[in-house]
């Protein structure tokens, strides 16, 4: 009678507990994600996406082995090379270099802008020295000196082209050309042209106006030249600037990044902490 009664209290025992422990849930990566619900899924959908693997090193950390991403990707030389050469600043951009990306893009816009501002600037005083030359120097008078010199006619023009090229070193162009108003204010051959001078003769120097034209065109000039300097700037920043991309993508690929502390392994179907360290290089 009593072993009746022990085997049925046993049975009574043993039958709940194991219909517990059935139905218990298994504490694996696999069935958590499976036997989740829709927003815990999408949570651990999101911490894949979220590449919430360590990229700064050392770091200590918790993390699911399932839910590890491969280290970060090397950048291309080449193509940080290319993008500053063509816009500075574009491959530090592209290298994460933000204020550097900044700097350089700042200084390209700098340079233009100072190649604009002068460049006009020469054009504006371009334009007054050729209005004072048409104003102050004439081409009759400069032709009747070469007729004394000379004695060709005066409206002999090919005797006095002749004269000219073989007595001077220089000749007035056919052209209101660059070199014409060059030539007419530079040289003493062409004093006679000038309204104000005193002999009326070529070879000399007597003419203020001369002078004063001289001066214009200087000034003009200074202005050009200090626009050249701005597309030289412009020149280099681009050189700069791409080698300056390409050695910080360089620098950035041979980096070592470390990362150390637990991870949880999975094991025979079961999440396990395990202590472990990555590097990449």
């Amino acid at each position: 009678m009593k072993s009746k009664i022990l085997i049925v209290v046993s049975l009574l025992i043993i039958v709940p507990v194991t219909t517990l422990w059935a139905q218990a849930p298994r504490f694996s990566r696999l069935e958590l994600i499976r036997n989740c619900d829709c927003e815990q899924r999408n949570e651990l959908d999101e911490a894949r996406q979220a590449d919430f693997a360590v990229r700064m090193a050392p770091a200590f950390y918790f993390v699911d082995s399932l839910t590890i991403v491969s280290p970060p990707r090397e950048r291309s030389i080449g193509k940080a090379l290319l993008l500053s050469a063509v816009i500075p600043g574009a491959g530090e951009f592209y290298n994460k270099s933000f204020l550097k990306g900044l700097a350089f893009l700042g200084i390209e816009a700098g340079a233009w802008a100072v190649y604009a501002v002068y460049t006009q600037r020469g054009n504006d005083r371009e334009d007054a020295f050729e209005a004072y030359a048409r104003t102050h120097w004439s081409e009759d008078k400069y032709w009747a000196s070469l007729a004394r010199l000379s004695g060709c006619d005066v409206n002999n023009r090919p005797c006095l082209r002749d004269y000219e090229s073989t007595t001077f070193s220089h000749f007035l162009p056919d052209e209101r050309n660059q070199t014409y108003y060059e030539n007419i204010g530079k040289y003493d051959q062409f004093n006679a042209g000038w309204d104000d001078s005193i002999s009326g003769e070529a070879k000399e120097r007597d003419s203020a106006n001369r002078a004063l034209y001289t001066r214009m065109r200087k000034k003009a000039n200074d202005q050009f030249k200090i626009a050249t300097y701005g597309t030289s700037i412009v020149l280099i920043n681009h050189v700069i600037s791409a080698l300056h991309a390409a050695y910080t993508t360089y620098k950035f690929n041979r980096e070592i990044k470390a990362s150390m502390g637990m991870e949880m392994q999975r094991y025979d179907q079961e999440l396990v902490p395990a202590l472990a360290m990555k590097m990449s290089w």
